[in-house]
């Protein structure tokens, strides 16, 4: 991690680190100046903010966290602009995010099925509210003790909004992109359920559905290829979850499940019958104080002198 030299101030959050980013944006622990909580502050680059398009995705995310209050979204604590910057201020995830925990080596089956179903309710909540997510990736996949998080809705589009992207653009994560969209069709919901099945598949095996290498390999391989078993890749899991993946990555948007929780109800089935649903909320809610009995004391009887 960085180290920011220099005490900065955005708004008022004071940088303390650098702990992630890419070409878009910077993302840094902060502290508020005066409540002393720590959160996590993204600060785009002043070439990226410079582009009209760009800030109007940038609005769009901060509208689509506002509106879309749900346990496993990521909450918005605080935007706007600095010295020509935008920044989104979110709480801090003290696991990291899904990438890298799957760096050190796919989850247990019922660790993935438990974020699995929490990103497949907060894709539900949004896709009721009329939001469509479009990066659904172990990027964006937030770990928290206190559950997953579905974060970064920079490329979230209303139903009736328009794409801001020239003919022919991908928008999203090659590696997560549905046949439909690479072939320059539009997104929808059953998209963002073929990324959620490609994370599931990353989640369980550590590995893509698909052993090609490239972005040009990887658009091609989603587009035209049938993806490989997730127990050739890891043989210890059920036989049952090929299928349920296979559905979730058809080419055929109407073959696929028609919810996210649909897909991770079929997930926990093959993985051994545990309700998706119930794994989500048991492993989002802090297990119960025990309850302490106080010893009852003898009644004193009352004598009339």
């Amino acid at each position: 991690m960085t180290l920011v030299a220099q005490e900065r101030l955005v708004g008022p959050w004071a940088l303390e680190e650098r702990i992630g980013g890419g070409g878009q944006a910077a993302v840094y622990r902060v502290r508020h100046s005066v409540l002393a909580r720590a959160a996590a502050l993204k600060l785009v680059h002043p070439a990226i903010w410079a582009d009209p398009a760009f800030r109007v995705r940038f609005r769009r995310e901060c509208d689509a966290l506002v509106a879309l209050e749900h346990p496993a979204i990521v909450p918005i604590l605080d935007a706007g602009e600095h010295e020509g910057r935008g920044y989104l201020v979110m709480p801090l995830a003290r696991g990291g995010s899904l990438d890298a925990r799957v760096a050190r080596g796919p989850l247990e089956p019922a660790e993935a099925l438990a974020v699995v179903a929490a990103v497949a309710s907060a894709l539900d909540a949004a896709h009721a509210a009329g939001v469509l997510h479009r990066d659904v990736t172990p990027s964006n996949v937030l770990l928290d003790p206190l559950g997953p998080w579905l974060a970064d809705f920079g490329l979230a589009l209303r139903g009736d909004a328009t794409t801001l992207t020239a003919e022919g653009q991908l928008i999203g994560t090659a590696g997560y992109l549905a046949p439909e969209v690479i072939a320059g069709g539009r997104a929808t919901t059953a998209s963002d359920r073929y990324a959620l099945a490609a994370t599931a598949f990353r989640a369980l095996t550590g590995a893509s559905p698909f052993d090609v290498s490239g972005i040009a390999g990887m658009l091609y391989a989603h587009a035209n290829s049938s993806p490989r078993r997730a127990t050739e890749v890891r043989p210890d899991l059920p036989p049952a979850l090929d299928g349920v993946l296979a559905q979730g990555l058809a080419k055929d948007p109407a073959a696929r499940p028609a919810t996210a929780v649909a897909f991770a109800e079929s997930l926990a089935a093959a993985l051994g019958g545990t309700s998706a649903r119930t794994v989500a909320l048991t492993r989002r809610l802090p297990a119960p104080a025990p309850v302490r009995r106080r010893r009852r004391r003898p009644r004193r009887a009352l004598v009339a002198g």
